[in-house]
């Protein structure tokens, strides 16, 4: 549950290929770029048929100290099974309803 202490956050989107066709059953993972340590992995979801997903993930995901006083660095891996077809730019200091959509080139006969 959100509260004013651990705010909710929702990152949403959606996956086409380059002709602009939904790509249904790709794993999208949202993470906050960290420069002094380790990315934080926010959550994942997979694209409906319309290509869009959506993840929620709680400040306390990636704000671990007084430092850090702004949203998340957010940036999208986007899997095709265990294989990664496209990353996102970071977009920086994120709001708490953020849209990253790409275009991704699958080889043929992917998803």
């Amino acid at each position: 549950m959100a509260t004013k202490l651990n705010p909710t956050y929702t990152l949403s989107g959606r996956i086409v290929d380059r002709q602009g066709k939904p790509l249904a059953g790709l794993t999208v993972r949202a993470y906050d770029q960290d420069l002094r340590s380790k990315d934080d992995l926010l959550g994942e979801a997979t694209t409906n048929r319309d290509g869009r997903y959506t993840i929620r993930f709680a400040q306390v995901q990636f704000k671990h100290d007084d430092k850090e006083s702004s949203g998340p660095d957010l940036y999208i891996r986007v899997f095709d099974e265990d294989e990664q077809v496209a990353i996102s730019p970071v977009r920086r200091n994120a709001g708490r309803r953020t849209s990253i959509s790409l275009q991704v080139d699958l080889p043929a006969g992917a998803a």
